[in-house]
């Protein structure tokens, strides 16, 4: 609701023999947009929820929270604007985009980023991070809840299981590598307590290549050799 509908939510609760005079609606809406800044309160609330916030307010909830946005340990090849020599091409960096094409991950490197072996997260990647620790503060971490999480937060990129022998796994696709590596590498990753995890890739973890014993039921992801001349699909899942 905005300023504007609180002030006539009010305008229209004066009595019957006020309801129709101008002077009386606008003096109700003029005492209402300026007592009542709620456009702005609304602002302030979503400024600093790890969902909608951005660079130092992200910075400042990370300090509340417990997470820094700079990564040590961890190694990561960035992608880098930059400009290329006429004719040269297969550089490290990125150029321009066309117009109308999805803007990439490019950032403009700085002087200290390269005399420093850190990693800093983009705020995209922060808001994640930032997430999976208020989860792990908050969850108690049974199985269907873990369930839930990683699909809020992954959806159908990570396939999550509970192997029933004091482990469980989580299979993602290979384009979250980056930054669930990032979450492994700052034990982030949902589990319940002395519970074992591993971490693998897969090009789709809804189909995975994999063998079963005789008679046994395949689980909802497996796929097996393709026919003769059928389209391929999945691919094997790779550890790490």
């Amino acid at each position: 609701m905005t300023n504007q509908e609180l002030a006539e939510y009010y305008s229209n609760l004066l009595i019957i023999q006020y309801r129709d005079k101008p002077k009386a609606v606008a003096l109700v809406n003029a005492i209402m947009e300026t007592v009542i800044p709620y456009e702005t309160m609304i602002a302030v609330r979503d400024g600093y929820s790890p969902h909608t916030a951005v660079g130092n307010q992200l910075d400042l909830l990370g300090k509340y929270i417990g997470v820094s946005r700079v990564i040590t340990g961890t190694t990561f090849d960035r992608i880098y604007f930059g400009y290329e020599e006429y004719g040269v091409t297969g550089s490290d960096f990125v150029g321009y985009t066309q117009y109308g094409d999805e803007p990439t991950e490019a950032q403009f490197r700085t002087y200290k980023e390269g005399t420093q072996s850190l990693y800093t997260l983009t705020d995209d990647e922060y808001r994640v991070i930032l997430l999976l620790k208020i989860i792990q503060n908050s969850t108690d971490n049974t199985t269907g809840e873990i369930d839930d999480i990683v699909t809020q937060l992954f959806g159908s990129t990570v396939l999550f299981n509970d192997r029933q022998n004091m482990t469980i796994s989580y299979i993602f696709d290979d384009t979250q590598e980056r930054l669930v590596t990032i979450a492994q590498s700052q034990d982030l990753l949902p589990r319940p307590m002395a519970v074992g995890i591993s971490v693998s890739f897969t090009v789709d973890p809804s189909a995975i290549f994999s063998y079963g014993s005789y008679g046994s039921t395949a689980p909802s992801f497996a796929v097996g050799y393709a026919v003769y001349g059928g389209t391929p699909i999945g691919g094997m899942a790779k550890y790490g």
